[in-house]
C-alpha cells in the first residue's frame, strides 16, 4: 500500500522529534527537518489548498462586481453568481465522493468553473433583461431566454464537453482526470444556468418591471424610478418617430408634472401588459398577423391614424407613383426600429403576389447609399422622408401604416383617461377620419 505525503509526515514527525531531542543533548542548536519528495509534495498541496481557499472567494466577488457594473443591478448580478457557487460546491462534492484529492489539476478546474459559470449565467440574465426591457412579463421572458439563449448555451456546452471528454481517454492519468472533471463541470454549469437561474430570476422579478431612461424622438420618456403615476402609457417600439413626437407633444405637461409616465415596449408584448394591468393605454402599429391584430377580451381598440409609405430612388409610373411589383426584388426598408422594418415587409407582401426581397436598414443615409449602388429603391414612412428632404413617390398599390390605441375597458370610463384618448386621437388622426385597417388582405 502506497502512503501519501501527509501520512508519511504523520509517521515520521514523532521519530524526528525524538531524534531532535537526543541530538540536543549533544548540541543545543541541533534540529531535525523532514525532507524528501513525499514531504515536499505534501507542502506543495498545502500551499495549493490555501491559495484556492483565498482565490475562489475573491474570484466570486470580482465576478459579482463586474456583473453589477454591466447589469446596473446588484440583485441580478447576485442571481448570476449564486449558480456559480452551487457549481463549485457540486463539483468538489462529487470529487470527494469519487475519491479525487485536491491537487494542481483539480484546483485549476475549480477556478475554470467560475469562469465558465459566470459566462453561462451572464448570457442568460442579459437575455432575460432584454425581454423585460421590451415589456415582456417574467414568464414569457424566461421562456424566450430559455428558447433562445438557453438553446445556444446547450449547443456550446455539448461541443465543449465533447472536446474535453476526449481527454478522459488520455494515457496520462493527470490529463485524463483534467478532461473528465472539466467535462463534468461544464455539464453542472449548464444545468445551473438552465434550471436554477430561471427560478431565481422569477423569484426576484415583478411583472412589468421596466428600466427607466428610454429615449425616443430625442426626449426622455420615463421620468423617474419609483414614482407612482396615475396613468401609464406604453408605446410600441415600432411606432414611427413622427407618431412618438406627436404623443410626447400632447402629453408634455402631464409628463413634466408626473401625472403620466410613458414606457417603450415591444409591440407584441404591449397587449399582455395591458391585460396584466401594468399599463392603462397603449399605442401600437397594426401589422398583418400581429399579436394585437385580433380583438382581445377586456381591451378596446381605436384606430387613430395612418402614415403612408413612400418610395425614394425608384422610377415613376405615369402619375408620379412607384410600382411595387417592379420593385419587390430590390427594396430597401428604413424605419425607427427593426420591428417596424419587419412589419413593413409583411405589409408589402399583402400588396403584391411576388415575394418581397428587402434589405432592412435603420439609417436613411445608409439606405440611400445602398440604393444608389445597387439601383434599388428605399421604402420608408412619409415623416422620415419629409424630415430628410428627400424626393418621394407614393407606392402603387398604396400602403400605409396604421396606428391603433389600446385601452383597458374598465379604464376608459375614467375622465382623465378619456381626455388623453381624445387628445391623442385628435393629434394622430389624419384628414379627420379613421383610416381603414392596413391588416386586411
Amino acid at each position: 500500500m502506497r502512503a501519501d505525503g501527509s501520512e508519511i509526515r504523520k509517521l515520521l514527525e514523532p521519530l524526528a522529534g525524538d531524534l531532535e531531542a537526543t541530538l540536543r543533548t549533544v548540541d543545543a542548536d541541533a534540529s531535525v527537518v523532514l525532507t524528501g519528495s513525499a514531504v515536499y509534495r505534501d507542502d506543495q498541496l498545502a500551499g495549493i489548498r490555501r491559495a484556492m481557499l483565498l482565490a475562489l472567494p475573491l474570484a466570486l466577488v470580482a465576478c459579482l462586481a463586474v456583473a453589477a457594473l454591466f447589469m446596473r443591478s446588484l440583485r441580478y448580478a447576485l442571481m448570476s453568481v449564486i449558480p456559480i457557487v452551487l457549481v463549485v460546491i457540486w463539483l468538489f462534492g462529487i470529487m470527494h465522493l469519487a475519491g479525487y484529492s485536491i491537487n494542481v489539476v483539480t484546483a485549476i478546474i475549480g477556478a475554470i468553473s467560475i469562469g465558465i459559470g459566470i459566462d453561462f449565467s451572464t448570457h442568460f440574465v442579459m437575455r432575460f433583461l432584454e425581454e423585460m426591457d421590451d415589456g415582456a412579463l417574467k414568464g414569457p421572458a424566461i421562456a424566450a431566454a430559455g428558447e433562445g439563449t438557453g438553446a445556444a448555451l446547450a449547443g456550446s456546452a455539448v461541443t465543449s464537453v465533447a472536446g474535453f471528454g476526449i481527454l478522459a481517454f488520455a494515457p496520462m492519468p493527470m490529463f485524463a482526470t483534467y478532461g473528465l472533471l472539466t467535462a463534468l463541470m461544464i455539464v453542472l454549469a449548464l444545468l445551473a444556468a438552465l434550471f436554477v437561474l430561471p427560478s431565481l430570476l422569477v423569484a426576484i422579478t415583478t411583472d412589468g418591471d421596466l428600466p427607466v431612461g428610454h429615449r425616443r424622438a430625442g426626449r426622455v420618456l420615463d421620468l423617474r424610478e419609483g414614482s407612482l403615476p396615475a396613468i401609464t402609457i406604453g408605446l410600441a417600439r415600432d411606432l414611427s418617430d413622427g407618431v412618438v413626437a406627436k404623443v410626447v407633444d400632447v402629453l408634455e405637461d402631464r409628463l413634466r408634472q408626473g401625472e403620466v409616465t410613458v414606457r417603450t415596449v415591444a409591440g407584441d408584448n404591449l397587449p399582455g401588459l395591458l391585460a396584466a394591468e401594468k399599463l392603462d393605454l397603449g399605442l401600437v402599429v397594426r401589422w398583418p398577423g400581429g399579436a394585437h391584430d385580433e380583438q382581445i377580451p377586456g381591451i378596446e381598440t381605436l384606430p387613430v391614424g395612418t402614415e403612408d409609405l413612400v418610395v425614394v430612388g425608384a422610377p415613376a409610373r405615369p402619375g408620379g407613383a412607384a410600382g411595387l411589383d417592379e420593385l419587390v426584388s430590390r427594396l430597401i426598408v428604413a424605419g425607427p426600429h427593426p420591428e417596424f422594418e419587419e412589419g413593413v415587409v409583411r405589409l408589402l407582401e399583402t400588396r403584391t403576389e411576388s415575394p418581397v426581397l428587402a434589405h432592412t436598414v435603420g439609417d436613411v443615409v445608409t439606405g440611400l447609399r445602398i440604393a444608389q449602388i445597387t439601383g434599388g429603391a428605399m421604402v420608408l414612412p412619409r415623416s422620415m422622408a419629409a424630415s430628410s428632404a428627400l424626393p418621394a413617390r407614393h407606392l402603387e398599390p398604396p400602403a400605409a401604416v396604421e396606428t391603433v390605441l389600446l385601452a383597458r375597458s374598465e379604464r376608459t370610463v375614467d375622465e382623465e383617461i378619456f381626455s388623453i384618448v381624445m387628445a391623442l386621437h385628435e393629434a394622430l388622426l389624419e384628414d379627420g377620419e379613421p383610416a381603414p385597417s392596413v391588416a386586411s388582405r
